[in-house]
């Protein structure tokens, strides 16, 4: 009998001998089966089947029955679809194909209910459970297989080590067990069913009776953890003596452990966590339901950061002594993050009423919409809060967060919509009116052509709820590295599709705008034959998007071989998203103007340039080494005038500037803050060249130094300080020179540093070139997406089904309430007001109806503001195909845009430069400040700015440079940002 290589008593692994403990790998151990195995040499590689692409359907994975000791892993794709009321999955008949059953088919409404009949009566027979699997891909080649059976024959897929040892423990010795998982049931190779599938997310995991998350192979760490969270953790009487005894260090430990595995920063399981009713972590065999982990991941966060006790137990044992600050930062750990979002993240909406009247129609069966639940969280705060999560494809940093957000949906070309109300407005273009703005997944579209839509995006919404802070994006690291390699045969593919896109948009150009014969035209053909086909253009990162290298905190080693979180970066100036709350107002309530907004993306000229409204007050004339981890450097204290450190206290000015003249959660700083930064440097070791913050937080006994010296590393960790033209101090990245130019944009709350760069004189011609073809091709798109519209329309014979009638109703309800809102009226104005005319025959046009629903004056002033938008076509002019659509349902919406009211005498109410009796002297300081505003308009043209990143300029961030720029005549300029 052969002895077993390993045997876990009470959490401990034990091994036969020291050789096998150092050769021993779980997969030996059951042989799992590799692709290159003999015994599948003659299968044939598996290939898929296409998904309908008007249909809400998905693939399960059945996972056959096998013991342990079986090697091969055997399994069968099955469909399941939610076209149904109730949304529930239900296996795909061949009658179903047959005769086209489908979501997307249109019906009347004797028609549906009919159907709604027979669904409650045949649903119960049909419906699919299933559970879904969230498992960490990483780097690693898919060198081992599976074996599909599908109709009689077997084929085999190539899968990654990782998901093999997860379907080998999550199989059933006796049973079969269906599982969703997202890299074999979507076909990864084909870009459209991954676009359509991601937009599905949202049912596919709330539909799961179970999210199961494999965190990979189990060990002695791990069985430590999970055994210590059950036994010790939970039970909260003896909670106290855990966390101040010395003999839990090393389970202490094994949690922080085990709270770093690969599959906490991952960033697709954050929806996939959150989405799910329930989950069950899986380590090897050893198994824990999320709920519990989730309260000791809680208990371990909360006690930490209050007291720090758990650090000082770690430092009472021996082994672990000599590694200060343990659990520093353990609140920024993927596992602490994701607890805390999923208690944030949704708010169900359903009235319990209702929900009673759902389940006694659906048997006790859980069928809560995800519609139903309300996301409390939008998409930029998603986006740049969650930097700590990772992901191998670019664009799935926002992909992956979608379906959990409050202002954006998933949406994909010619797909269905889960929501009827939804897609009519989207279909009439009247989507503005959506809370949860429909967001393009495309895989296909370059990386950068995704940032730059997120990047309005947010712009977008934030001006909706306060331009003041709308372009604070600008200032949040968040995006990931572009891909630097594609598939052998891509690029020869890509190359093809885009040479046959650019021919057809120049033949639809020439058809329908009759440029051919035109000078700009045939100089447009010339460069594009010099500078490459147009098309999907994979075009550098500009400065404005912002880099997730710069987020303040990563997973990295430590002194003593430690992976653990740790600061790398200050927190950025802006601080998160929230509504309605900012940490400065460097350009006080002066708004962002939405009409200066513009996106260029300029293929040719290989750049992407975001213009904006703003002004330049400063610059930087001298500047010190970075502060490294913290470390506050002795040329600092040089260049900040502190000449007695020991005797004296600091400058006012020297210390806010530490502490960005603010203090704990963004408030006010405490005067006390000045003797702390004397006690720091007294006690931090200034002599030896500077004052070392984190000497002083982990060995000093001082809460007050502590607290002082953990905003100061917040604030200067990796930023330079600097000294203005006007001898003022301020803080910078690290990167930040001597001649940068220090700036307000209107719409930032925070001032920013740009580098100046003049352009090249035959390079302004040829931008406005190519800015003319991108608005020709804009329109194009746009006339498109009407047509399509028409013919949607006529394809139903210019009638309703009950569906869209319904939706329509909803529509014109969420009309008439944001009339109302927005403009209520008294009983007077009501009598004077003519009738609202009927409702139109189901032949009329949707659209037309659902405007003639609304008020003629509501009407009236939603044309003047749309009016006001878009003077000139200038949003359109020179955006893609997308930003134009994105511009088309701005222009929809019914959000009042806010003007900007310039700052200048042609501005003064009641001011006329013909009937008023103006003085000489007044006379000739108009005429210099319109000189002045003309000759920074004609210098605009020829120049450009790198971003360099936002800065805190002492006496500058509430205002102060806007009065600087009345008193001194600063004009006003269009930045351009690359």
């Amino acid at each position: 009998m052969r002895l077993p290589h390993k045997i876990t008593i009470e959490g401990t692994s034990y091994f036969c001998n020291l050789e096998d403990s150092e050769s021993y790998t779980e997969d030996s151990a059951f042989n799992l089966q590799k692709y290159d195995d003999d015994s599948l040499a003659k299968l044939p590689e598996y290939k898929y089947d296409k998904l309908p692409r008007m249909e809400r359907r998905i693939r399960l994975l059945v996972l056959k029955s096998a013991s342990q000791e079986t090697s091969q892993i055997d399994c069968e794709l099955i469909e399941a679809d939610y076209g149904n009321s109730y949304h529930i999955p239900t296996k795909v008949s061949q009658m179903d194909d047959d005769q086209g059953l489908s979501s997307s088919k249109m019906v009347t409404k004797g028609e549906k209910l009919t159907n709604t009949v027979v669904e409650e009566s045949n649903y119960q027979e049909r419906k699919v459970e299933y559970e879904a699997l969230s498992w960490c891909w990483g780097d690693g080649e898919e060198d081992y297989a599976i074996r599909i059976e599908r109709k009689g024959a077997v084929f085999k897929r190539k899968i990654r080590k990782e998901l093999a040892l997860a379907l080998h423990y999550l199989r059933y010795p006796d049973k079969k067990r269906t599982i969703w998982v997202d890299s074999i049931c979507i076909n990864q190779n084909d870009d459209s069913e991954r676009n359509h599938q991601v937009q599905m997310m949202s049912r596919i995991y709330t539909r799961a009776n179970k999210v199961c998350i494999w965190l990979g192979k189990d060990d002695n760490e791990s069985n430590i953890a999970i055994n210590f969270i059950k036994d010790e953790v939970l039970v909260l009487k003896n909670f106290d003596t855990i966390c101040s005894d010395k003999k839990y260090a090393h389970k202490w430990g094994a949690l922080m452990m085990l709270m770093q595995r690969p599959w906490f920063s991952r960033r697709w399981m954050i929806q996939e966590i959150t989405l799910g009713q329930t989950a069950t972590i899986h380590c090897g065999s050893a198994t824990i339901d999320w709920n519990d982990f989730a309260v000791a991941v809680e208990l371990f966060v909360e006690v930490e950061n209050a007291t720090h006790r758990l650090s000082e137990v770690m430092q009472k044992d021996e082994k672990f002594r000599h590694i200060p600050g343990w659990f520093d930062h353990v609140s920024e750990l993927g596992a602490s993050l994701l607890v805390q979002a999923t208690g944030k993240v949704f708010r169900t909406q359903r009235l319990e009423a209702e929900a009673m009247h759902h389940r006694s129609i659906t048997e006790g069966l859980h069928t809560v919409d995800p519609l139903e639940r309300r996301s409390l969280l939008n998409l930029e705060h998603l986006v740049t809060t969650m930097f700590i999560f990772q992901t191998s494809e670019p664009r799935d940093v926002i992909y992956s967060l979608l379906a959990i957000s409050r202002d954006a949906s998933a949406s994909a070309k010619d797909s269905i919509f889960s929501d009827p109300t939804s897609a009519l407005l989207i279909r009439t273009g009247f989507s503005s009116f959506l809370e949860a703005k429909p967001f393009e997944v495309d895989y296909g579209r370059a990386y950068s052509d995704v940032c730059q839509k997120f990047v309005r995006f947010s712009v977008e919404r934030a001006y909706d709820i306060d331009p003041v802070q709308a372009l604070d994006i600008l200032c949040r690291p968040w995006s990931l590295e572009p891909p630097k390699k594609k598939p052998e045969g891509s690029e020869q593919l890509e190359t093809e599709k885009t040479e046959t896109k650019s021919t057809v948009a120049e033949a639809k150009i020439e058809e329908d705008w009759n440029l051919c014969k035109s000078e700009d035209w045939l100089k447009w053909k010339k460069m594009m034959n010099t500078r490459g086909p147009t098309g999907n253009v994979e075009l550098p990162l500009p400065s404005w998007v912002i880099s997730a290298k710069l987020a303040p905190f990563g997973l990295f080693h430590h002194a003593g071989s430690v992976e653990k979180t740790g600061r790398v970066n200050a927190d950025p100036l802006v601080g998160t998203p929230s509504d309605g709350h900012k940490n400065y107002s460097a350009a006080q309530a002066r708004p962002l103007n939405l009409k200066a907004i513009r996106f260029r993306k300029r293929q040719f000229l290989q750049h992407y340039s975001l213009y904006v409204k703003g002004f330049i007050f400063d610059e930087v004339v001298e500047v010190t080494d970075a502060s490294q981890n913290g470390y506050i450097p002795a040329s600092w204290i040089e260049l900040g005038n502190w000449k007695e450190p020991e005797s004296e206290y600091p400058p006012d000015s020297f210390w806010r500037t530490l502490v960005a003249d603010r203090g704990r959660d963004n408030r006010n700083p405490p005067y006390y803050f000045a003797r702390a930064c004397r006690e720091s440097a007294i006690k931090g070791g200034l002599r030896s060249g500077g004052i070392n913050t984190k000497e002083l937080v982990n060995n000093e006994r001082n809460s007050i130094i502590a607290e002082f010296c953990r905003r100061v590393q917040a604030v200067i960790w990796n930023r330079r300080l600097f000294k203005t033209k006007a001898g003022i101090l301020g803080l910078g990245p690290k990167n930040v020179e001597k001649g940068d130019k220090l700036g307000i944009i209107y719409g930032c709350t925070v001032p920013v540093i740009l580098r100046e760069r003049e352009k090249k004189r035959e390079d302004v011609p040829a931008e406005k070139m190519e800015d003319f073809v991108e608005s020709i091709r804009a329109l194009i798109q746009r006339w498109r997406i009407i047509l399509k519209r028409k013919a949607v329309y006529k394809e139903k014979g210019g009638k309703l089904d009950a569906e869209d009638m319904a939706a329509r109703d909803t529509a014109n309800a969420r009309l008439r309430m944001m009339a109302e809102r927005n403009h209520p009226s008294t009983e007077a104005e009501k009598k004077e007001k003519p009738n609202e005319p009927k409702e139109k025959p189901n032949g009329q046009d949707v659209r037309l109806n659902v405007l003639e629903e609304r008020p003629r004056q509501q009407e009236k002033e939603d044309k003047h503001k749309q009016d006001e938008r878009q003077p000139n076509g200038e949003k359109e002019l020179g955006s893609d195909a997308e930003d134009q659509r994105l511009s088309e349902q701005k222009e929809d919406g019914s959000n009042e845009q806010k003007a900007e009211t310039p700052i200048g005498p042609t501005h003064i109410t009641g001011w006329n430069a013909e009937e008023s009796e103006v003085k000489p002297a007044d006379r000739r300081e108009i005429s210099d400040m319109m000189k002045n505003q003309a000759d920074a308009d004609e210098k605009d043209l020829f120049r450009y700015y790198h971003l360099v990143g936002d800065s805190y300029v002492h006496g500058m961030m509430d205002g102060e440079a806007l009065r600087q720029k009345f008193y001194r005549d600063i004009p006003d300029q269009t930045l351009e940002l690359r």
